[in-house]
C-alpha cells in the first residue's frame, strides 16, 4: 500500500510538489499514531538499528493487532562505541526477547580501526550474554535507495486507506533527551517524525548539519518499514504457491541478510 502522497502521483496522475513535514501523516492525536503501550513479555521483540558512532539508534517494537508495529522503547546514543551501545542494549528489561535486529546494510562493512564490522562486533557481544537474536538487513539494492525507504515507512506512518501501521507509545513519545557531547540534539523517533522536513526544491528529506540527528531515527525505523512493510512484486503467485504447498520457493528473507 502507498501513502496518500504516493498514491495520488501514481494512481491520479497528479504531480505532488513535496514540501514541508516528509511524515505528515504521523499525528500523536488521539486516534492517531501515539497510542498507550507497555512492554508485553508474552510479544517478541524486533530492533531496528541505525548504526555509527555519533548518534547511534535503536528502537524496540512489537507487532500488534493487525500486524502493526508499535515503538515502545528506543535508545538514542550519542558519541558512543559499538562495546557502549551493545552494553546499553543489554541493560534494557526486554532484550532476552528480540529475535530480530533489522539494521543499515552499511552496519556489515568492515570498520578500519576494528578490522571488522559493527553487526559482527554487536552479535559476538551480545552472544557472549546469551542473546543471540537474527541480523538482517536488505540486499536488494532498490531498498537501499532512501526514497524507497521514506515511502514504506511513509505508508506505514499513514497509508492511502487511512491505516496506521506504525505507532509510537505514549512513554516513548513524551521522552527528552540531552544534547550530545557536540551540543546537537539527542531526539527519539517522535519528535524526528514530527520535525523531519523536506529539503527545499528537492524529493529528499533535509539532513544538513543543523538537523542531521532527525535522520537518525526514521533510518532505523526506516530500515524496519522496508522489512515490515515491503513493495509487493507483480507477480506474487510463487511465494503464494510455496506458502501454499510448502515446497521450497522464493522467500521474502531471500532478499535478506545478516
Amino acid at each position: 500500500m502507498y501513502s496518500p502522497e504516493m498514491a495520488e502521483a501514481l494512481l491520479e496522475g497528479r504531480f505532488v510538489l513535496l514540501t514541508g513535514r516528509v511524515y505528515a501523516g504521523y499525528h500523536p492525536d488521539p486516534g492517531g499514531n501515539v497510542i498507550p503501550y507497555d512492554y508485553d513479555d508474552t510479544r517478541a521483540v524486533e530492533v531496528v538499528w541505525d548504526g555509527g558512532f555519533r548518534r547511534p539508534y535503536y528502537g524496540a517494537a512489537q507487532e500488534v493487532a493487525g500486524g502493526a508495529r508499535v515503538v515502545f522503547d528506543e535508545l538514542p546514543l550519542s558519541d558512543a562505541s559499538i562495546s557502549e551501545q551493545a552494553l546499553a542494549l543489554l541493560g534494557k528489561p526486554w532484550i532476552g526477547a528480540v529475535t530480530r535486529i533489522i539494521h543499515d546494510p552499511a552496519n556489515r562493512n568492515v570498520q578500519s580501526g576494528t578490522g571488522g564490522s559493527d553487526v559482527r562486533a554487536l552479535r559476538e557481544i551480545l552472544a557472549d550474554r546469551g542473546v543471540t537474536p537474527q541480523f538482517v538487513s536488505s540486499t536488494r539494492r532498490e531498498d537501499h535507495d532512501i526514497l524507497v525507504r521514506v515511502e514504506r515507512l511513509r505508508s506505514m506512518v499513514y497509508d492511502a486507506n487511512g491505516r496506521r501501521g506504525l505507532l509510537v507509545s505514549e512513554d516513548v513519545a513524551r521522552r527528552r533527551y540531552p544534547n550530545g557531547r557536540d551540543n546537537m540534539p539527542v531526539v527519539g523517533i517522535h519528535r524526528a517524525l514530527m520535525e523531519q522536513t523536506y529539503k527545499d526544491g528537492t524529493d529528499q528529506p533535509d539532513r544538513g548539519p543543523r538537523v542531521d540527528h532527525l535522520s537518525h531515527p526514521v533510518d532505523a525505523v526506516g530500515y524496519g518499514a522496508v522489512y515490515w512493510n515491503p513493495v509487493r512484486m507483480v507477480d506474487s503467485s510463487p511465494w503464494e504457491r510455496a506458502v501454499a504447498d510448502k515446497s521450497p520457493g522464493p522467500s521474502r528473507l531471500a532478499a535478506w541478510e545478516g
